[in-house]
Order: structure tokens, then sequence, then C-alpha cells
């Protein structure tokens, strides 16, 4: 689930029970309520994270799998996807326009053993709008993988231009 205040509105991802996005005014007032579940254009079923941009007129919906960037505006209407080359599990806009999309797996299916990192599953993918790549980083530092037993989710930030990573319920920015 996710919140975003921007100027503006207050946007509300709920990923479980209505797999919808709540856009309400700054005063709290409902607005409108973006629920496209489906698997065509502009619709999903595996709703995973969200980020805003009023300036750009933008909401773009990171979709579990198949794995893509869904876009609309403010109005809720249609706006384009970006297939993604993996699951990815949040996201964030850096460097103005640019979007970081992050991918840790949350258990071990994937067949990595303890204490040996990822080189598949754990990346940084950063894309412009278009969704032309930028820079496709490599294997997280295994702090990472060691963490993954307790199924922490980990939060992507832009701290003034500098992308950091914060496990839930930690103390420590990456």
């Amino acid at each position: 689930d996710e919140l975003i205040i921007t100027d503006n509105y207050i946007l509300i991802l709920d990923r479980y029970q209505t797999q919808s996005i709540f856009i309400f005014n700054r005063f709290g007032t409902y607005i409108r309520k973006i629920h496209n579940i489906g698997q065509g254009p502009g619709e999903f079923t595996q709703p995973t994270d969200l980020i805003a941009d009023e300036e750009t007129d933008q909401i773009i919906l990171l979709h579990g799998f198949p794995s893509k960037l869904i876009k609309y505006n403010f109005k809720g209407e249609y706006k384009g996807e970006i297939a993604l080359p993996m699951r990815f599990t949040a996201l964030s806009f850096i460097q103005d326009t640019c979007i970081a999309l992050f991918n840790e797996p949350n258990n071990r299916k994937y067949g990595n053993p303890r204490e040996v990192s990822n080189q598949i599953y754990s990346r940084i993918l950063v894309i412009t709008p278009s969704g032309e790549y930028i820079h496709t980083g490599g294997s997280l530092n295994s702090t990472y993988e060691e963490n993954i037993e307790s199924n922490v989710e980990f939060g992507i930030m832009d701290n003034c231009g500098i992308v950091s990573f914060q496990p839930k319920f930690c103390d420590t920015i990456f």
C-alpha cells in the first residue's frame, strides 16, 4: 500500500483489498478511483507501487506481472505503458523525471542460497519517462540478501538527487 501527498492531491494505492488508486483533494474530499482490473492496456491485476507528479500530470503505477509501468493522468485517464524486463518491487522519481526501479526478491524461491548475492534478481534500473534505459545496476550488497528471510520490504527514495534504500523497521539508510 502507498500514500502520496502532492501540492493539490492525496493518492492512496490499495494493493490488496480493492486493488485501486484513490484520489482525494488536499482537504480529503474524494475525487475519483482508478480501478481498471484486467489484462488489457491500462488495466492491472497486481498493483505494486505508485509515484505521481502533478507538474507533468502523471500517475505511474508499477504492475507486478507482467512487469510494466502504467501511466495515467490525474483525471484517471490511461496514457500508456512501458514494458519492463523483470519484476520490480519499488520505484521513485529521480533527477526530476527519470524513474528508478528497484528489485529485491522477498523470499528465496528463486534459488539463491543464503549469503550469496542473487545476480539475476537484485537490480536497479533507471529509465527515462519514455522507457529508455539509462542505467542497469548490478547486484546489491549481500547485506540485503541476508535480510530477505524476514520478508522485509525495502524502500527506495530520492533525496536531493541521491538514490537511497531503507528497509522497513531499520534505522540504517543505505
